[in-house]
């Protein structure tokens, strides 16, 4: 009997997967940023859009739920009373990520985890490998 219940929970976790996320932009009061440094205890060091370094605060929802490693992009809610300070709202999958330069929201040098941005662009198709003896 346990195992149906555990089969069950394993197909609900399964199936959340499969759907695609819409694209969140940013609205006034909030700025694209990437992350530059881990610090602990549910924060960050972001170097935002607009150009400046600041303190992020990965919100309640966020913890032990989603992930972040340097350099991937988020979405982060500025503060009013602290400009050194921002919230993390939104971790921004790669695909998204993508998505977002190619809708001219990110600026060119923000590069996503692990895919540089302007190294895929300037790749040169004749240098790749290419398998005619298969």
């Amino acid at each position: 009997m346990p195992q149906q219940n555990k089969r069950k929970r394993r197909a609900k976790k399964q199936s959340g997967q499969d759907h695609r996320r819409d694209l969140i932009y940013a609205e006034p009061g909030q700025v694209y940023a990437k992350v530059t440094e881990m610090l602990g205890g549910g924060r960050v060091r972001l170097t935002c859009v607009d150009g400046r370094d600041r303190l992020g605060v990965i919100r309640g929802t966020m913890r032990r739920k989603v992930w972040l490693h340097v350099g991937d992009i988020v979405l982060a809610g500025t503060r009013d009373f602290q400009d050194d300070k921002a919230d993390v709202i939104h971790k921004y999958l790669q695909d998204e990520a993508r998505a977002l330069s190619n809708y001219k929201e990110l600026p060119p040098n923000f590069t996503c985890a692990g895919v540089p941005g302007e190294a895929l662009q300037d790749q040169d198709p004749e240098e790749d490998v290419i398998f005619d003896d298969i």
